[in-house]
């Protein structure tokens, strides 16, 4: 892997901490708890825009380390 791209999700990795902490600061029904929680919480009902938020949100919170459960 280039270095570039070790920086570049390093940089990711802690931003995304620090947001995800915050989001979770922020929501008090804990819905930032885990993938399957937010999609509880969620309108994700219409399947072109579940789909799109499996390809972006939902991927980019995992790389986050937002478990499945």
């Amino acid at each position: 892997m280039p270095r570039l791209f070790q920086i570049e999700d390093h940089v990711f990795g802690h931003r995304a901490a620090a947001e995800l902490a915050e989001a979770r600061k922020l929501s008090r029904d804990g819905r930032f708890s885990s993938i399957a929680r937010l999609k509880a919480t969620g309108n994700f009902g219409v399947p072109k825009f579940l789909a799109l938020a499996e390809a972006t949100y939902f991927a980019g919170l995992r790389k986050a380390g937002v478990p499945e459960e």
